[in-house]
């Protein structure tokens, strides 16, 4: 959808969607990624497939923690997920969220940051936080950039899993998701480096000649979990993927992987 592909490949992916029988999908963050997919397909979330996944996400909400999902990660898909759907979100989610900072700025993928923090978690919550209109000057929506800035980005402009480790266009898409719904240019100060180099160049780097994208350098073959976060940003579009009329073909996704690559 974010690429502008045609009804007929969009359709034929919600078709197997809803196949699949609702309890496989256990977790809040799973049914999070299902509604931004179902309604950025122009499909009712409310009746799929004979499921009323808008209310199965509610009801994986705790309103006691705040919480949507048992991780930071999965909480912050499902935030996305309720607000492709048009549906409010508590302010407890928020909070959920705000008590879950690693010390140092940045999220962990589960609660309490035991791990520290990594790039993938702290830019799908940014990602949340700027969905649901937290402030520009709240300092948890600041501290999130700042992660991302000034500690997970690499001297190469891409990003790794943590801060310090390889590129990989898993991490450094969801990056550049996050920048795209921040509304800023990820071509351009502060996101690129004194060469030139930045989040879209490393992307289109790992991209091989059938369009997939590998997940690091060192891979020989493109990875379809890489791809399909690469595409969205690299369209231009962030999460929760807005509905746009799809074509024939994806003229949309090569003209703006032109102009982003100069």
């Amino acid at each position: 959808v974010a690429a502008g592909g045609s009804r007929d490949t969009i359709e034929k992916a919600v078709a197997y969607m809803a196949t699949r029988p609702p309890q496989e999908l256990t977790r809040g963050g799973q049914i999070g990624r299902l509604l931004m997919a179902v309604t950025a397909a122009r499909h009712n979330p409310r009746d799929f497939g004979g499921a009323n996944y808008v209310r199965a996400l509610a009801d994986k909400y705790n309103p006691a923690t705040g919480a949507y999902d048992q991780g930071v990660y999965g909480h912050a898909l499902a935030v996305l997920g309720m607000v492709a759907a048009n549906e409010s979100v508590p302010e407890q989610a928020i909070t959920f969220i705000r008590v879950n900072e690693c010390p140092n700025f940045g999220f962990g993928h589960d609660t309490g940051c035991p791990g520290g923090a990594d790039a993938d978690t702290t830019a799908i919550v940014l990602s949340a936080l700027v969905a649901v209109r937290v402030a520009p000057a709240d300092p948890i929506r600041v501290h999130t950039r700042d992660y991302l800035l000034g500690v997970a980005q690499n001297r190469t402009g891409g990003f790794g899993h943590r801060p310090g480790e390889p590129d990989n266009a898993n991490s450094t898409g969801l990056v550049l998701s996050a920048i795209v719904a921040l509304g800023e240019n990820p071509t351009a100060s502060p996101w690129t480096r004194p060469d030139g180099g930045g989040p879209v160049g490393v992307l289109l780097a790992l991209q091989q000649s059938d369009g997939g994208f590998r997940f690091d350098a060192s891979a020989s073959a493109p990875d379809p979990y890489a791809t399909f976060q690469a595409v969205p940003p690299l369209a231009g579009v962030p999460y929760p993927t807005a509905t746009r009329d799809g074509g024939d073909d994806i003229d949309h996704l090569l003209a703006t992987l032109r102009r982003l690559s100069g």
